[in-house]
C-alpha cells in the first residue's frame, strides 16, 4: 500500500494536469481557421484614388459638392457610401450652410449618405441621375432626379457651374465606393474651384474599401464576470504611402445596437510592421484597455464617457501565440482572435459586458502621452485651420524644391515638447524664423518619393513630417523603425507639381533631361533601349560634383540648376574583359 506522502504526491500532480489541460482545453475553445460571417471582427483594406477635381472656399449661404463615380468596385448592391463629416469641431446647426450635393455616375449607383458630427436633420439637397437612387438614415434629403446628368470631368465642372455658379468641391474618379467630404468654408481654398486633372485633398476623398480574408476563432459573448477581449495579429498594412516609416490602421469599435449602458474592453494589438493603431469609438461608453505592440492615437475629439488606458508591449509583436499570453496576462476568456495578411482597417462589433469588471493590472504600464497625441495628428492633416488658420501647416513641390511649413506658436501650445522638426530623412531638419518651422530641401532629397503620372499630369511626391520629442537620430536604418515610432509623430503628406510632361519616349529616342520634372525621370524599366555590347577595353568611371572641393554633398544627390558649373572627378580607368 502506498504511503500517505506518496499518496498526496499522487494526487497534487494529478491536479496540475487537470489544470493544465483545462487550461489548454480553454485555449482549443479558440481553434484558428477561417472565420465566418458571424465573426465580431472584420478586416478591411482601404486604397485612396485620385483623379480630376478641384476646391474653393464657396462664400454664400450654400455650399455645393460634386461626386462622380464611374462604377462600384466589389460592392454587392451596387452601393457608393458617401461620409459626410464637419470641417471644423465648432461647426453647428447654427454656422452650418445649406449643403448641395451633385452625385453623377457612368452606371446605376445606389448613393447611401452618412453623417458624422452633423447637427441632427441636416437637409440636404440632392441632385442624381434618374437612374441611381440615394438614401440616408441620418439626414433630411431633398432628392431631385435629373434625366440627364453629364459624367466627363470639364462637362461635369461646366454644367455644375452654370447651374450652381460656384462650387466647394469636385472629385471625379473611374472606380470607388466610398467618399469623404468635409463641410464647411474653408478659407485656405480660392475663390473658384478651378478643375486641375490631378487633384489631392484630405478633406475630399474617394477610397477603394474592400474586406479581407482573416483566421482567427470567437465565442458568441463575453462572460458577464469577465471583459470583452479581442485579439488582432497583423502581418501587413499595405504600402499606402511608398516609402513611409508608419501606416495608420483604424480600429473602429461599434457598440451593441440599442445599447447605451458602459462596456469594459480589452484590445491586444500586435503588428509585424511599423503602424500606428488609430481608434475611433463613436458612442461608446465604459473603459478600454489597450495592449499594443505599436503607438495608439485616441479618438478625436474625445469621446465624453470613455476611459482609455494604453500599454505600449514592443516584444508583443515578435509573441509568436498571442492566445498563450492573453492567458498568462489574466484574460483567460478571450472573445476573439483575429490574424489577417493585409489590412488597414478593423471593424469590430461589440457585444456588451458588465461596467463593474476589474481589469487585470500587472500587464497595464504608463500610457506614452507622446504616442497618444492624435489632436496633432488631426490639426495637421486638416492644415490646422480649426485653430491656426491657413498657414499652420502648408506643403508646396515647385521649382524643383519640396517647401514645408508648420506653425511654431501652435506646436508650443501643445502638451507634447517638441524639440525638433525633420522630413522622413531626421537629417533634414527644419530651421526656424521665429513664427514657422521651415524645411526647405530639393524634392528628390529627404526621403522624398516620386510618382511620374500619366496623361500629363505632372509629378505627385510623397513624404512625412517628423516631430520629435528628443534629438533625432543622424542616421536612420530600418532596425530603427519601432525606436522613430516610439519617439516621434509623423504625419504624412502629398503635393502635386504640375509640371509639363516628358515626352513620350520610343526606341532609340534620347532622354531630353532639361525638359524633364526635378526627380520624375520616367522609370527605365517602362522604355526598350538597345544596350551596345562593350568591346574588350577599358571602362571609364564619372563622378559629378557641383562644388570645387569634390565633396560629396550630405543630403540627396547632386542637383544641377541651369548655367551652373559641375565638377567631373575621374578614377583611374579600370580593364574590363567585357565583350
Amino acid at each position: 500500500m502506498p504511503s500517505l506522502s506518496g499518496v498526496a504526491w499522487t494526487v497534487f500532480c494529478a491536479l496540475l494536469l487537470w489544470r493544465k489541460q483545462t487550461a489548454s482545453g480553454k485555449e482549443r475553445e479558440c481553434s484558428v481557421a477561417q472565420v465566418g460571417a458571424l465573426h465580431p471582427v472584420e478586416a478591411l483594406l482601404e486604397k485612396f484614388e485620385a483623379g480630376p477635381g478641384c476646391a474653393a472656399r464657396e462664400s454664400g449661404d450654400k455650399e455645393t459638392h460634386v461626386i462622380a463615380v464611374g462604377r462600384v468596385t466589389s460592392s454587392p448592391d451596387n452601393m457608393v457610401t458617401v461620409l459626410l463629416k464637419p470641417l471644423s469641431l465648432s461647426l453647428n446647426k447654427s454656422t452650418m450652410r445649406k449643403v448641395h450635393l451633385l452625385l453623377s455616375s457612368q452606371q446605376p449607383i445606389s448613393w447611401r449618405l452618412e453623417a458624422e458630427r452633423l447637427p441632427p436633420d441636416l437637409p440636404v439637397l440632392v441632385k442624381v441621375s434618374s437612374n441611381s437612387s440615394v438614401q440616408s438614415q441620418t439626414l433630411r434629403l431633398l432628392v431631385r432626379r435629373l434625366n440627364w446628368l453629364p459624367y466627363r470631368p470639364r462637362a461635369l465642372y461646366r454644367w455644375a457651374l452654370k447651374h450652381h455658379g460656384n462650387l466647394s468641391s469636385l472629385t471625379h474618379v473611374p472606380h470607388g465606393n466610398r467618399v469623404y467630404v468635409r463641410l464647411g468654408e474653408d478659407l485656405s481654398q480660392p475663390p473658384v474651384c478651378q478643375l486641375k486633372s490631378m487633384f489631392l485633398s484630405n478633406n475630399y476623398l474617394t477610397s477603394d474599401l474592400q474586406p479581407q480574408e482573416v483566421q482567427g476563432c470567437g465565442h458568441s459573448a463575453a462572460s458577464p464576470n469577465n471583459p470583452e477581449v479581442h485579439v488582432i495579429k497583423l502581418h501587413s498594412a499595405g504600402s499606402g504611402l511608398c516609402g513611409s516609416l508608419q501606416v495608420e490602421v483604424i480600429v473602429s469599435l461599434v457598440p451593441p445596437p440599442e445599447n447605451s449602458s458602459r462596456q469594459t474592453v480589452v484590445l491586444i494589438l500586435s503588428s509585424s510592421v511599423p503602424v500606428n493603431w488609430a481608434i475611433v469609438a463613436h458612442d461608446v461608453q465604459g473603459h478600454i484597455l489597450i495592449h499594443s505592440s505599436n503607438s495608439v492615437s485616441p479618438p478625436f475629439p474625445p469621446e465624453p464617457d470613455l476611459a482609455l488606458t494604453t500599454s505600449l508591449i514592443p516584444d508583443l509583436s515578435t509573441i509568436p501565440d498571442l492566445l498563450v499570453w492573453a492567458n498568462e496576462s489574466g484574460y483567460n476568456n478571450v472573445t476573439s482572435y483575429t490574424e489577417a495578411n493585409l489590412g488597414n482597417r478593423f471593424v469590430i462589433q461589440l457585444a456588451g459586458t458588465k461596467p463593474d469588471v476589474v481589469l487585470p493590472i500587472k500587464t497595464i504600464a504608463k500610457r506614452p502621452t507622446w504616442a497618444v497625441e492624435s489632436g496633432m495628428t488631426e490639426w495637421l492633416n486638416t492644415g490646422g485651420r480649426a485653430e491656426g488658420g491657413p498657414d499652420s501647416f502648408t506643403v508646396r513641390c515647385e521649382d524643383g524644391r519640396l517647401s514645408v511649413a508648420v506653425d511654431q506658436h501652435n506646436l508650443q501650445s501643445l502638451s507634447m515638447p517638441v524639440s525638433a522638426v525633420t522630413l522622413r530623412d531626421p537629417t533634414c531638419q527644419a530651421q526656424s524664423n521665429g513664427s514657422h518651422f521651415l524645411l526647405v530641401f530639393p524634392v528628390i532629397s529627404c526621403g522624398t518619393e516620386g510618382q511620374l503620372l500619366g496623361n500629363s499630369e505632372g509629378v505627385q511626391y510623397k513624404n512625412m513630417v517628423l516631430l520629435w520629442k528628443d534629438q533625432p537620430h543622424t542616421v536612420l536604418s530600418h532596425n530603427e523603425t519601432d525606436w522613430v515610432s516610439r519617439n516621434s509623430l509623423g504625419i504624412h503628406f502629398s503635393c502635386l507639381d504640375n509640371v509639363a510632361s516628358m515626352p513620350q519616349l520610343g526606341h532609340g529616342d534620347d532622354v531630353n533631361t532639361s525638359k524633364a520634372p526635378w526627380g520624375a525621370l520616367p522609370d527605365p524599366g517602362q522604355f526598350h533601349f538597345d544596350t551596345p555590347k562593350l568591346k574588350s577595353g577599358p571602362l571609364l568611371r564619372l563622378k559629378l560634383f557641383v562644388t570645387e572641393s569634390y565633396k560629396q554633398r550630405r543630403i540627396g544627390p547632386c542637383v544641377i540648376t541651369p548655367d551652373q558649373r559641375i565638377y567631373v572627378e575621374t578614377p583611374k580607368v579600370l580593364r574590363s574583359g567585357l565583350s
